[in-house]
């Protein structure tokens, strides 16, 4: 899983990323390739012996989320440091890249709260970007991810939990994704997600990007 698909116009993409802060590939995974990565993310699950919580073990919040893949599971390290995700981010942003984590999301069905509205970069604001693979489908109702268009060239405080963006929010786009579908946006695009109030889960593979320096 390593070339980008024919289907994708990069140079277009391109332009949309830098217009937006954030594209959406759809079909970005064929049918095989996204049969790899669910069955690589189920063994790195019985690797950690996750249990589905909507908090986790020690009381935090967000029991579904894990980082740092890598370091568990080699097929992740290769994914993260040589594969389509980094060729993928590295002809997007046209840079050298340092790998950071790669990392499990899961919106937990009952959850109470989502994640707040932030930047990935929020302590040394430096460019970068994030991919998000969809492993399930991913709507409104079970805490897809929502981008604020445009918020990438806007100056925002560091921490998570910033104000005015909420769905009302007039640059707020929804990205609903099938599964093997992609998001990828930048380190500065304001983003967030509500919590699942579904039956259904709704999981994902991100991978942290920044630009070397």
């Amino acid at each position: 899983m390593n070339e980008i698909p024919r289907q994708f116009d990069m140079d277009s993409l391109r332009d949309t990323f830098e217009r937006d802060g954030f594209v959406v590939m759809r079909g970005y995974l064929k049918h095989e390739e996204l049969a790899e990565l669910r069955a690589n993310t189920d063994q790195y699950l019985k690797c950690i012996n996750y249990t589905r919580s909507a908090e986790s073990a020690d009381g935090r919040k967000f029991g579904g989320t894990r980082k740092n893949l890598q370091k568990v599971l080699p097929w992740f390290d290769v994914q993260l440091r040589a594969g389509r995700p980094f060729e993928t981010v590295h002809s997007l942003l046209n840079a050298e890249l340092k790998a950071m984590t790669a990392a499990y999301f899961e919106r937990v069905p009952g959850e109470a709260e989502g994640i707040a509205p932030h930047f990935d970069s929020i302590m040394d604001r430096g460019p970068g970007a994030t991919i998000w693979i969809s492993l399930d489908r991913a709507r409104t109702t079970n805490g897809c991810l929502y981008y604020a268009r445009g918020s990438h060239k806007e100056v925002h405080p560091s921490r998570i939990g910033l104000e005015y963006f909420d769905e009302s929010n007039p640059s707020a786009v929804a990205a609903e994704l099938n599964p093997g579908d992609a998001a990828i946006h930048s380190s500065l695009t304001v983003h967030w997600s509500n919590p699942n109030k579904s039956q259904y889960p709704r999981r994902g593979i991100s991978y942290f990007y920044s630009c070397a320096k």
